[in-house]
This record gives structure tokens, C-alpha cells and sequence, in this order.
């Protein structure tokens, strides 16, 4: 985000380095450390993003601000590219905090955003 890591989406490069085609590279999160690490059904953050989306981006940018800001993310709040884009950043921003909880693909069919890389 503007040049600093995101905390809320932690991947590492894995051994070996690549998938089996040799193209794409091989991550490996670190969100959930063992398979017993619960995961969430809903939290407070998914909600300020509910409502953040509802308001727009009169009071949204204020929102999503508050939860860059707040303890062990200290992101630096949307710069004005990301505020004049306000659809996509939301949905970026669903997409960082919601990292492997489930809610991705429901979010690309409800808002209609494209597969990056394309299918195919």
C-alpha cells in the first residue's frame, strides 16, 4: 500500500520457489499457522467495511482510514487516486482484510469485478 507492506495479507515465497509449471510463483500464507487455528464467521472489521460501503465515499474514506490506522496495520490512510477510485479500492481493501476467509469469490460476483489474470 503507497510503498509500505501490508501486514493484513501475510505470504511468504515457498520451497520450491515456483509451481510445477515452472511460471507462476509458489506463496505460502501465514495467516493461519496450524490446522486447528479458527477462522472467523464475522468480525467487527467486516462490518466496518459493510458499512463503509453502504455510506460511499463521503463517509466510507473515513472508515477505511480508521482501520489502516488502527494498531499492528498503521497503513497510511487513501491517498487521493485511491479516494477518486472508491469502488476498487473498497473492493481491495475486502480483499485484504477478508484475506482467506471466504468472502472473495461472493465479492467478485456481487460487484462484478474481473479475474486477475483473466480465466483462460
Amino acid at each position: 500500500i503507497q510503498g509500505a507492506p501490508d501486514p493484513r495479507v501475510t505470504v511468504s515465497a515457498g520451497t520450491p520457489t515456483l509451481m510445477p509449471d515452472q511460471v507462476n510463483t509458489f506463496f505460502v500464507q501465514a495467516k493461519y499457522t496450524s490446522l486447528t487455528a479458527p477462522t472467523p464467521i464475522a468480525t467487527g472489521i467486516e462490518m466496518a467495511l459493510i458499512r463503509a460501503e453502504v455510506a460511499g465515499p463521503g463517509t466510507g474514506v473515513g472508515i477505511l482510514n480508521t482501520l489502516r490506522a488502527r494498531p499492528g496495520v498503521n497503513l497510511p490512510p487513501l491517498d487521493a487516486a485511491e479516494q477518486a477510485n472508491y469502488s476498487a479500492t473498497l473492493a481491495s481493501e475486502r480483499g485484504r482484510e477478508l484475506f482467506l476467509q471466504g468472502t472473495r469469490w461472493w465479492d467478485m460476483n456481487r460487484l462484478n469485478l474481473a479475474q486477475v489474470p483473466a480465466a483462460g
